[in-house]
């Protein structure tokens, strides 16, 4: 189990071949078949934005777990923060992605210019 207290940043590190890159496609969904997820819960419990309307990804009230301040899960706890990634749709999915994770793919410094600042690859990325 990994669990993380709210605003904590969770990084993964690890030999070649210990499983990082096939617990992040996991995490985010993006495993290729034939690799499935057969059970479990993926619960996230995002921070809440000011003046925001709890939307899926703000909370759900189908989540039946919550993270204690000690970082320990507690199960058949009713929560209204808490979502299961695993219930989510492919709309929502994108979503999630889009607006709360981020992975570092391997590789990633041969996909960036060496010779522009990070920052203006981004934003060129995200103009287009």
């Amino acid at each position: 189990m990994l669990a993380r207290a709210r605003g904590q940043i969770l990084g993964l590190a690890g030999e070649s071949g210990s499983g990082k890159s096939t617990l992040a496609y996991a995490i985010t969904r993006l495993l290729r078949p034939p690799a499935e997820i057969t059970g479990g819960q993926l619960l996230y419990f995002p921070r809440p934005r000011d003046g925001e309307n709890s939307g899926r990804l703000r909370g759900s009230s189908r989540a039946n777990a919550r993270v204690t301040s000690s970082g320990m899960l507690t199960e058949n706890v009713e929560s209204a923060e808490g979502v299961d990634i695993l219930e989510f749709s492919p709309a929502e999915l994108r979503e999630f992605r889009w607006d709360e994770l981020s992975i570092v793919f391997q590789s990633a410094m041969n996909a960036l210019n060496p010779v522009l600042n990070i920052g203006t690859q981004i934003t060129d990325v995200l103009r287009t």
